[in-house]
């Protein structure tokens, strides 16, 4: 009777061990998408909307660091041209949990003008950080707003 406690102790302990590793796994895979996708993310917190991630292709586009974006709100970034419009934006998109624009003027590090579209969504209880969690996409538009065709 002792001996089957253990066992049975040990037969949850290895379905522990393999649910975590799984759930490692599954991280892992999110975080390649994330930083390998070729439209631009940024990650934020949704209840004060500081970035807390962005990905490569938007780092790329901008010309800026992470830590540039890091612990700091869209409007306190200079890429954005109007802090107002940036501060008005966020509080739409906290109501209304989503948001668009087509043609959302940016400014690169270097001081070049973008003219990009800018998707948000707002997700409820994702995070320990926040109750909500905002992503932020610059869709990577090629120059064209028509979809291109598929290869053959």
């Amino acid at each position: 009777m002792h001996i089957s406690i253990k066992s049975d102790g040990l037969q949850h302990r290895n379905q522990q061990l393999s649910e975590d590793n799984d759930l490692k796994l599954s991280e892992l895979k999110y975080r390649r998408l994330f930083e390998t996708a070729m439209d631009g993310i940024l990650i934020l917190d949704g209840d004060t909307g500081e970035i807390y991630d962005a990905n490569k292709f938007i780092l790329d586009k901008l010309g800026y660091p992470l830590d540039y974006f890091r612990k700091k709100q869209l409007w306190e970034l200079g890429f954005i041209k109007d802090k107002s419009f940036a501060q008005k934006a966020f509080a739409h998109l906290k109501e209304h949990s989503y948001i668009r624009y087509e043609d959302l003027p940016l400014v690169t590090k270097d001081g070049r003008n973008l003219e990009v579209e800018f998707i948000s969504n707002v997700y409820q209880g994702t995070t320990t950080r926040s109750s909500s969690v905002i992503s932020g996409i610059l869709p990577n538009g090629n120059g064209s707003k028509k979809p291109l065709p598929l290869p053959e």
